[in-house]
């Protein structure tokens, strides 16, 4: 069979390794028949978190005598609370290496494209209510955050990237639906942008005033990789932290004191310089960080997505790490 595979920083290659088969009792083979790029895999172009996919479409090609449909083991404390993405049992496994583990049923008659961004996507974007609300990240996740917030009616929407072609289109595309439809318009600011903000000071100025009565939650969909200082890129580059917290400090800075927090980029480790003090004094609630439990949300997913052979999948991780879509697509491969 043919398996992608992780050379060292770059590149990915195809190579042919022998096919799994089901010697444990409760294993699933899963003949893949779609899968696409997530941003977490991107990762590992820069050596940092070693995961290659999570998120598959197929069909079973072969089941252990146990197997029932559970995508986790059902029995540990948090399974018994339903937060089956935290299984201390299946989650521990080399399942998803070998890609036969943690499996869904797929409702027959819906289509690949839709159905696989169960798996992550739009269950990690998947949120309470909010009124006005910003969201750091324009990537995949960043817009169906957004999309989510104009279903639940939130009169508000700042998106916040510094990739302008990520703001363009989901300027351009998601307020296109969103005037049909009758919900919120998104207004979009880069960080990068001389007029967004002016060397040496934050968002805030600007956010308040698109918002003048500020914003009651804030996303952080900016993965831990992505330093913008010499500081932080010198330290990352010799391994003194994993992460940078320099877009959660903009965060904090610039947003009103008592405000939710969501942060659902990964985080790999540990980051110096965090602003934790502005943390306590705003008393900013609920700054949490988790995979999103799959099992508990049904979601809808509305998104357009090009499809790619599957030759094609190294040269696509490159292509995505550096931000070289023509429009901010997922990419699928079927």
């Amino acid at each position: 069979m043919k398996a992608l595979t992780w050379q060292s920083k770059h590149p990915l290659a195809l190579k042919d390794v022998p096919g799994p088969t089901a010697t444990e009792a409760r294993v699933v083979i899963i003949k893949i028949t779609a899968t696409m790029i997530c941003g977490s895999d991107l990762h590992l172009c820069g050596g940092n978190i070693l995961q290659l996919k999570k998120e598959c479409m197929g069909v079973f090609n072969d089941a252990g005598q146990a197997v029932k449909f559970s995508i986790s083991c059902g029995e540990c404390k948090f399974c018994k609370m339903n937060l089956n993405s935290v299984c201390e049992r299946t989650n521990s496994s080399n399942g998803m290496d070998k890609l036969y583990d943690h499996t869904l049923k797929v409702p027959d008659g819906l289509l690949d494209e839709r159905a696989f961004m169960l798996t992550d996507i739009s269950c990690t974007s998947y949120h309470s209510r909010a009124e006005n609300a910003a969201i750091w990240g324009a990537g995949p996740i960043g817009q169906h955050f957004v999309q989510w917030l104009q279903v639940f009616g939130a009169k508000g929407i700042i998106l916040i990237d510094n990739v302008q072609t990520h703001l363009d289109y989901a300027k351009c595309t998601l307020n296109d639906v969103a005037t049909h439809a009758g919900k919120a318009q998104i207004k979009t600011l880069n960080f990068n942008s001389k007029a967004d903000c002016p060397r040496g000071q934050f968002l805030t100025k600007k956010l308040y005033e698109l918002e003048p009565l500020g914003i009651n939650v804030r996303f952080d969909e900016a993965g831990f990789r992505y330093e913008r200082s010499i500081a932080h890129t010198a330290i990352r580059a010799v391994a003194l932290k994993t992460d940078t917290p320099e877009t959660r400090n903009e965060c904090i800075q610039a947003i009103p004191k008592f405000v939710r927090i969501s942060t659902a980029a990964d985080c790999a480790g540990l980051g110096n310089g965090f602003n934790i003090g502005g943390l306590m004094e705003k008393c900013l609630n609920g700054f949490s960080n988790c995979h999103a439990p799959v099992q508990l949300y049904a979601t809808e997913v509305l998104e357009k997505y090009i499809n790619f052979s599957i030759d094609m999948f190294p040269k696509l991780y490159v292509a995505f790490n550096e931000k070289r879509f023509d429009e901010e697509h997922k990419p699928i491969l079927k």
